[in-house]
């Protein structure tokens, strides 16, 4: 399958870490989809299917363990691989909330485009 064919959704609300993960996926050559919110983000995976999601733990509206859980808790999403984000410093606890709502991973912010890059080839290409 082509890159193109994985879809991947980038949901953060400091423009900074959304622009710059958009932009390097799509360098990569995956279709992206982007929200900075949590609506936004439900609305985008009810209407596309997508591969993986990197999810920010803090968004203004809907919190991230939230929007997990409801994606993973529906069928038809059991194989949409969510990537939680967090600046955060309470990694322990946090990554284990995230592990109960259905996240495959936690990453703490900082992290390096690399790294990411690399975990999206890992997971969506094996």
């Amino acid at each position: 399958m082509d890159k193109k064919d994985k879809k991947i959704l980038v949901v953060d609300d400091e423009v900074n870490i959304l622009k710059a993960l958009v932009y390097a996926l799509k360098k990569q050559g995956y279709t992206i989809f982007e929200a900075m919110n949590g609506k936004t983000a439900l609305d985008i995976v009810q209407k596309e299917s997508i591969d993986l999601i990197f999810l920010d733990v803090m968004l203004p509206d809907i919190d991230g363990f939230e929007i997990c859980k409801k994606i993973k808790g529906e069928l038809r999403h059991e194989q949409t691989h969510v990537i939680m984000l967090t600046a955060t410093r309470t990694k322990g606890i946090d990554s284990i909330i995230g592990i109960e709502c259905g996240a495959d991973e936690y990453i703490l912010k900082p992290f390096s485009v690399a790294d990411i890059i690399s975990r999206t080839e890992e997971i969506l290409m094996g």
